[in-house]
């Protein structure tokens, strides 16, 4: 989450009133979200997508973008296995083509590239 919107959120409850328990956004909950997504898509005129929808996409881009499977799965609460199964058919013909091992590999190349890069 970019720090311009963890400090807008955060800054909506003063420190001292936070109750853990509570929502942040008071009211605001999954049917008034989908709700407010389908008036929104509706009113820019594209197709109506739903919370599910929008999740996909944003695992799906991960995936494209190479973002390791380790860790894209890990932000879902998935799996590898799952993450892949779920999210690489947008770049895979055949699931059959899944090669779990050689994945997890490149990723770990490229998480030690990066630590000695930096």
């Amino acid at each position: 989450m970019p720090d311009t919107v963890f400090q807008a959120v955060t800054d909506t409850v003063p420190r001292e009133d936070r109750d853990l328990e509570t929502q942040v956004f008071a009211g605001f909950g999954a049917d008034r979200f989908r709700t407010a997504l389908t008036r929104a898509c509706k009113a820019s005129g594209v197709p109506a997508i739903s919370p599910h929808d929008l999740r996909h996409r944003r695992a799906t881009l991960w995936h494209l973008n190479g973002v390791p499977v380790v860790e894209a799965a890990a932000w879902l609460g998935h799996s590898p296995t799952e993450h892949l199964k779920t999210y690489a058919h947008a770049t895979l013909v055949d699931r059959r083509e899944i090669n779990l091992p050689k994945l997890l590999e490149r990723d770990r190349a490229v998480r030690t590239r990066v630590r000695t890069l930096a």
